[in-house]
């Protein structure tokens, strides 16, 4: 474990899950409305697109209520980051794999509930992004099958272990699962993972990618702090 989170990557993915769970459980604890707080700090909601809250599907990615909720996905992510940062040199790939996937899962929910179902819902957590690295580590596998390596990835035994907790979750999990999130990111982190050796071999699209995936995130956390402050100051 201290060898894993020496990762700065991995670090501080679960330092801003953990931080954003620990002030949202605080602030329910003293009284807060639960639907109110999540769409105000970046839920995924009907609001993302009625009040243009497009910062919804960057911070959504990062925000958990439930403990549960909250320990299956930091033990998949955990589990799948060893799996990735054994196959990949990059480290900033976990960054990547993680934004990228959360943002795409956050596409998918809003074109499956808002636009296809025209339906009300609220959706938050990590599972879109934890998805996007299970499509990762697959399209890894794929590319390494077509190139003619037999061994594919090293160590599979926690891949596995994040799969079947990934089933339970589903099964007898959390209430009101967004699937469409699932396969949103998963579709994303498989498609990260068949051009990943491109990305490998360009540094400079790595850089880029990793950097703008920083830039997204600071400026969706600005931009929410920025309008929450605002409320605050009209109440």
């Amino acid at each position: 474990m201290n060898s894993l989170f020496s990762n700065p990557y991995i670090k501080l993915l679960f330092a801003i899950n953990l931080l954003y769970f620990l002030i949202v459980n605080l602030l329910v604890s003293l009284g807060v409305n639960k639907s109110e707080l999540l769409v105000n700090f970046g839920a995924l909601s009907n609001f993302t697109l009625q009040d243009l809250n497009l910062w919804d599907v960057v911070l959504s990615n990062f925000i958990h209520l439930d403990f549960l909720h909250f320990f299956f996905n930091m033990f998949a992510l955990i589990q799948l980051s060893k799996v990735v940062s054994q196959v990949v040199k990059n480290n900033k790939m976990l960054i990547i794999v993680y934004l990228i996937s959360g943002i795409v899962s956050s596409f998918f929910s809003i074109a499956f509930y808002l636009i296809l179902l025209n339906a009300s819902f609220i959706s938050i957590g990590a599972s879109g992004s934890i998805f996007g690295f299970i499509g990762f580590i697959l399209g890894l596998q794929i590319f390494y099958k077509l190139n003619g390596d037999n061994e594919g990835i090293i160590d599979t035994s926690s891949f596995y272990l994040v799969i079947l907790f990934s089933i339970l979750l589903s099964l007898f999990g959390v209430n009101n699962i967004n699937h469409a999130a699932h396969f949103g990111g998963f579709f994303a982190g498989l498609c990260l993972g068949v051009v990943h050796n491109y990305i490998k071999l360009n540094a400079k699209l790595a850089s880029f990618l990793y950097n703008s995936c920083i830039t997204i995130f600071c400026s969706s956390l600005f931009l929410m702090i920025l309008k929450f402050g605002i409320n605050l100051f009209k109440l």
